[in-house]
């Protein structure tokens, strides 16, 4: 089957893109799902667990950097930035003007 989209209004975009999304949604699960089976299954025949394909990576602990001076909260610099350096910087700080001074 195909659709000309050239040839649709925008409403009528809009809503095949909603079936769309929601279609994909379920196809996604279904695939997922097989896949799970799958390799279930193969890791039953060939008697391996998750286990054997090697331990996990420890995850370091960055030492914290920066503090809310009114919570005591506390970021390492790494990642995204928390809602209370985010409102901070807002309100014209600068980072370093959170940095924990040792």
């Amino acid at each position: 089957m195909m659709i000309d989209v050239q040839s649709l209004s925008f409403p009528d975009l809009l809503k095949l893109r909603k079936q769309l999304d929601a279609q994909i949604a379920v196809r996604k699960e279904q695939e997922q799902a097989e896949a799970k089976k799958r390799i279930r299954e193969l890791l039953k025949v060939h008697g391996l667990t998750l286990a054997d394909f090697g331990e996990e990576r420890p995850r370091r602990t960055m030492e914290a950097k920066y503090q809310d001076p009114a919570s005591g909260k506390t970021w390492s610099g790494q990642g995204r930035k928390p809602s209370w350096v985010e409102r901070a910087l807002v309100e014209g700080k600068v980072l370093d003007d959170l940095r924990i001074r040792k």
